[in-house]
């Protein structure tokens, strides 16, 4: 009995340590049914915007601000991503004076 504890133990270490390799390098299996997963729903963000030309002074913040005349509803990050989807990939610190950009309006 004493010499199928050993191997017995080694084995499930084994195991173990795969398992832990496998879930690090690889993830975790996914979903069977995927249409339980939730989707970010970027039409509805991106169906409602405003373009302007871009004075001295302005940000991409307080031009939303000033547009919605109140406080940003969305985290600022979630701002820039949709600013950079609505131009085609352009960063808001590229913004240039006396030019036209679209902006999300929420």
């Amino acid at each position: 009995m004493f010499s199928l504890k050993r191997p017995l133990v080694l084995l499930l270490l084994l195991v173990c340590l795969y398992s832990i390799y496998f879930d690090l390098s690889v993830g975790t299996v996914p979903l069977l049914n995927p249409s339980n997963q939730y989707e970010p729903v970027e039409t509805a963000s991106h169906s409602m915007s405003f373009v302007k030309v871009v004075q001295k002074g302005d940000t991409l913040i307080t031009i939303v601000e000033n547009e919605i005349n109140g406080s940003l509803p969305v985290p600022i990050d979630e701002l820039v991503a949709d600013f950079s989807k609505l131009n085609n990939g352009l960063v808001p610190e590229e913004i240039q004076i006396g030019k036209e950009y679209v902006f999300p309006l929420y």
